[in-house]
């Protein structure tokens, strides 16, 4: 059923695109400082315990609903819901619409502007926001994939509708410690979405590779691995790799842009997406005639 759900909630999601606004997180933003007034000890506010208890009543609050009404209807109720939550965690900005603004800032030779759409592209501090080669410009559309599309529907996969919203609010939990000011929520956010991030990293990684170049894919993936590098940068790499990209190459500033890499690279997260449904409904064929 979670196949049927997610194909659905991807084609919704195409034909919503004017509608992605509301999938907007100020009630977050606005319970985060709701909890920062709240008259408790510091240590209920702050570090681990601070951020379970600022996720954990919006993810009850989900379960709660899916328990008491998904079976309603012969789990309709369920089906819609789960669509529903799944909708409002992807993006929520649209990953493709941004890449062809890119696409046209390039064709059009405009440096800056091309930089700066694909400094904005994957979430703050996950960098390289300064660009100095064409190429990370496909990189960071790789890495926003992983934080707005596959990240999300793997987590949904694994824990359904509260694993989709556990990694959103795991994602706005990291940019919102820092624009209201809360730095002991900051390391145990990051540290929250490193490890959200450690399954879909690879799991997008052995996608690439199935989607582009298997071999250098292969071969970036393990490198990052004897890095030690975080999770994105595995993604980053593996990208690369499929795309088989030279990421190394400096900025000339009077050479033409690059717009090529930055389609193949949105062309490759199209594939890796493919590929995944395809293999979600090949088990779900085989789990019915089971």
């Amino acid at each position: 059923m979670s196949f049927l759900v997610l194909l659905g909630t991807l084609i919704a999601e195409r034909l919503l695109l004017h509608y992605q606004q509301l999938r907007g997180a100020e009630w977050f933003a606005r319970w985060m400082e709701f909890q920062q007034s709240l008259p408790v000890g510091q240590g209920l506010r702050d570090g681990m315990l601070g951020l379970v208890l600022l996720l954990l009543p919006p993810l009850l609050a989900v379960l709660a609903i899916q328990a008491l009404f998904g079976g309603l209807l012969g789990g309709l109720v369920g089906i819609l819901f789960a669509a529903a939550v799944l909708l409002y965690c992807l993006g929520p900005r649209d990953l493709d619409s941004e890449v062809v603004q890119l696409v046209e800032a390039a064709r059009q030779e405009d440096r800056a502007r091309a930089e700066a759409i694909a400094g904005d592209l994957p979430d703050a501090g996950t960098g390289p926001r300064e660009i100095t080669s064409d190429h990370q410009m496909a990189e960071n559309v790789l890495a926003a994939a992983q934080r707005r599309i596959f990240g999300t529907v793997l987590w949904f996969l694994l824990l359904g509708p509260a694993g989709a919203l556990l990694y959103r609010l795991a994602r706005e939990s990291t940019l919102l410690v820092v624009s209201q000011a809360r730095p002991a929520l900051e390391q145990p956010s990051r540290k929250l979405l490193y490890l959200l991030d450690w399954i879909p990293s690879r799991m997008l990684a052995g996608l690439f590779a199935l989607a582009g170049n298997f071999e250098t894919t292969v071969r970036a993936w393990q490198k990052s691995e004897q890095d030690d590098g975080d999770d994105l940068q595995l993604t980053r790499r593996a990208g690369a790799g499929a795309l088989q990209l030279d990421s190394s190459l400096e900025r000339v500033e009077a050479a033409p842009l690059d717009s090529g890499a930055v389609s193949s690279a949105m062309s490759l997260v199209w594939r890796s997406l493919v590929i995944l449904l395809a293999l979600l409904g090949l088990a779900t064929v085989a789990a019915w005639l089971a």
